[in-house]
């Protein structure tokens, strides 16, 4: 009963939000509204709405407490970004930060001046949270050698962020369905982050954060949602779609079930607009695994009998279907072709040559925590046509911090697939736990080339949470485990 108020809740704050989000938008598509910059203020109004209507009902339905609803409310506000509620008061006061500093007033006064006890028995994977930990030890030692102390400081900035909410969530989210109301926020904003992508790419419009409102483009119809450049857009895309295909199993609604199968497609159109080519084979690759492993083994010799026959006629019908085909697989395969000198493949082809003479050159240790765009800048063996971002979250962390964290990245990430793995084909009966892990699992699976689009991964807040999601789940199942509650 508890688990039907929760969805009745949420299905009636999202109706009620994307209702006042909708509308504003809608007029002034249409040219009958307000400016967009009065249409994105009503935007925002919905959406605080919604949060407020929803941290309301759900203190009194589902009993969370304060520190669980505000760091949500923070997880919300990061996927918003900085752009839609922005004062200026010297310094930048967005909700993001807003929530941030609530926050912390809420834990000092909590746990410092009603001195109440972290219980520490909660944290059962210590190795993990060891690792995080030591890596942001890591970055702040590496400021002994680091070149540009500026750029290393604008680095430790995410890496805290990122490394705090890690902690946050592995410490109060310690149900399975805390999940399953995360999981729930990412598809929903998936959605909206859909919705924003199809209208931007329809009427060329985009919000003030994109670069794309600076950069005076032919392709300004390339959407960029609530992200700076369409790459960000794609990789968030990329990972969504295995929450996405998640969900999809253990939806009943069949409204909600349709709603999220058309998305999949829309997801492909968006990405193959953005012309993220790392990103189409991730996407594929995560359909792939889904329909490998974690699909219905009725449903899925149904799909591979009507694909068997479908198929082939279909494409007899109407060649646009293999002509779309055939431009996803070009662009795939363009990846693989070598390009002329100054194109996106050389470049970044000098970006790796560069960084493994950094490696070398820092014995393994790294350039220290931010310097990669400095040495890129004024230490390259090969040009780089003045790009300076490395463009890869793997290398970047390599240069940045050495072999010792980034093999430490790497066994954590292996990790985490072999325990989600194990919770979904352990506990087959609990459609919670099956939804929580097939979904992270599956996302997971895209991560290793979703973070290759982005010009630096770290400042962006989907890599941490997916990372932190994951983190916590596993540790809130070993904590069960421990007490023999599962």
């Amino acid at each position: 009963m508890q688990h039907e108020n929760m969805r009745r809740l949420i299905f009636l704050t999202v109706t009620f939000g994307l209702g006042l989000m909708f509308l504003p938008t809608l007029s002034f598509v249409l040219g009958q509204g307000p400016s967009i910059y009065d249409s994105l203020l009503l935007v925002f109004t919905g959406g605080v709405i919604t949060i407020i209507a929803f941290i309301i009902l759900s203190k009194r339905f589902y009993g969370w407490n304060i520190e669980k609803i505000v760091i949500l409310i923070l997880i919300i506000s990061n996927f918003i970004g900085p752009e839609i509620f922005n004062v200026n008061i010297g310094i930048r006061v967005y909700l993001f930060r807003v929530v941030s500093f609530f926050l912390v007033c809420i834990l000092f006064y909590k746990y410092f001046l009603m001195k109440n006890k972290f219980d520490i028995s909660q944290i059962k994977e210590k190795y993990l949270v060891g690792f995080f930990l030591f890596w942001l030890s890591y970055g702040i030692i590496s400021s002994i050698w680091s070149y540009s102390l500026l750029d290393h400081y604008v680095e430790m900035k995410y890496i805290i962020s990122g490394v705090v909410l890690i902690l946050l969530i592995t410490y109060f989210f310690r149900e399975e369905y805390d999940y399953v109301v995360l999981l729930n926020f990412w598809v929903l904003i998936s959605m909206l982050f859909i919705i924003l992508g199809c209208w931007s790419y329809l009427t060329g419009h985009h919000l003030p954060i994109s670069r794309y409102n600076i950069i005076k483009s032919l392709k300004d119809n390339i959407p960029t949602a609530t992200f700076v450049n369409e790459n960000d857009y794609a990789s968030f895309l990329n990972i969504s779609v295995g929450i996405i295909l998640g969900c999809i199993g253990y939806v009943k609604n069949s409204l909600h079930k349709l709603s999220l199968l058309v998305s999949i497609p829309l997801i492909i159109l968006i990405v193959y607009i953005t012309d993220s080519r790392s990103n189409l084979i991730s996407i594929m690759l995560i359909i792939l695994v889904w329909f490998l492993v974690f699909m219905n083994k009725r449903i899925r010799n149904l799909i591979l009998i009507f694909s068997i026959v479908l198929v082939p006629l279909s494409m007899l019908v109407t060649s646009k279907v293999f002509t779309l085909i055939s431009m996803i697989f070009e662009k795939i395969e363009s990846i693989f072709v070598q390009e002329k000198s100054g194109q996106s493949t050389s470049i970044r082809v000098n970006l790796l040559k560069n960084s493994i003479n950094f490696v070398e050159d820092s014995k393994g240790m790294g350039v220290g925590a931010g310097n990669g765009e400095f040495y890129i800048k004024y230490f390259s063996s090969f040009d780089t046509k003045g790009t300076l971002s490395l463009h890869n979250f793997w290398m970047e962390i390599l240069v940045n911090y050495g072999l010792l964290i980034f093999f430490g990245i790497i066994l954590t990430y292996i990790y985490l697939l072999i325990r989600l793995y194990y919770f979904w084909n352990n506990y087959r009966k609990n459609e919670f736990h099956r939804y929580i892990s097939s979904s992270l699992f599956l996302a997971l699976v895209g991560f290793p080339l979703a973070v290759i689009s982005p010009s630096s991964s770290l400042p962006l807040g989907y890599v941490w949470m997916i990372m932190a999601f994951s983190v916590g789940y596993i540790n809130s199942q070993r904590v069960k485990e421990r007490f023999g509650k599962l």
